[in-house]
């Protein structure tokens, strides 16, 4: 049966026109601006129009609600044993908005689905996250201009006080954007801006705790946060490169 094979003739190949077409084809490649390059601005302008409008909403809620309380409250509450804990309070909760964001990607088989599209979700998730980090230090330079006149404290002891509690429950909101992929997580995630609240609000039931003395306590629970925030971050970035069970399963 091998002998009854057709023999298949061998095409001749001119290797001078080969060559020469090889290095046409590169030349044109060469030419070619392949690598796009985004400005960060032009990022951040993109990724605006993506942002839904419930995230809108809960900045602005944040941001009347500071404008209220340095205002309406500013005179009912002076002193510094008074202003602090609301404050520090509402500190907490501006995390809420970009992580109930992300959460709407880390819901059941969207994320999979984002990726299938050729989305880059580390891209989008970090541009959202700079964007919103930005929104939420304004907020917190607002706070903390509003009560420097009210309070005897120094610019970095009201910075320590602020940034605990709002590094903190980052921590809490990654915690459980990267543990659990649930239905019920912007419900999960809205409950806990409660509990946030009340621990915030903890250290107002010792009147010593906002002394000098104590600051390197604060400067060393801040430390810590940014530290375990950067393990969280971490983690859920690092779900999107594994797509393991940690992120598809979950």
């Amino acid at each position: 049966m091998a002998d009854m094979k057709i023999p298949v003739p061998r095409i001749p190949v001119n290797r001078e026109k080969k060559e020469a077409s090889l290095k046409t084809v590169r030349a044109e490649i060469d030419a070619l601006n392949l690598k796009r390059q985004i400005s960060m601005p032009k990022l951040l302008l993109d990724q605006i129009h993506y942002i839904s409008l419930e995230y809108w909403i809960i900045q602005s809620f944040f941001l009347i609600a500071a404008v209220v309380l340095l205002t309406c409250f500013g005179s009912l509450i002076k002193g510094s044993e008074n202003i602090l804990p609301p404050v520090c309070a509402l500190s907490s909760g501006l995390g809420l908005a970009a992580v109930l964001e992300l959460a709407k990607s880390r819901s059941c088989r969207m994320a999979e689905l984002e990726q299938s599209c050729c989305f880059n979700l580390g891209q989008i998730w970090a541009v959202k996250l700079f964007f919103s980090a930005g929104v939420n230090l304004c907020i917190l330079t607002l706070l903390l201009f509003g009560i420097r006149d009210q309070t005897e404290y120094s610019i970095f002891a009201l910075c320590l006080y602020l940034l605990v509690p709002f590094i903190f429950s980052h921590v809490c909101y990654f915690f459980l954007l990267s543990t659990r992929r649930l239905s019920s997580q912007k419900m999960i995630l809205s409950g806990t801006l409660l509990l946030v609240f009340l621990f915030s609000l903890f250290p107002a039931a010792f009147p010593k705790a906002y002394q000098s003395l104590y600051l390197p306590l604060w400067a060393m629970a801040l430390a810590a946060g940014i530290v375990i925030l950067a393990i969280e971050l971490h983690r859920l970035f690092y779900s999107l490169t594994t797509g393991g069970k940690e992120f598809c399963w979950n």
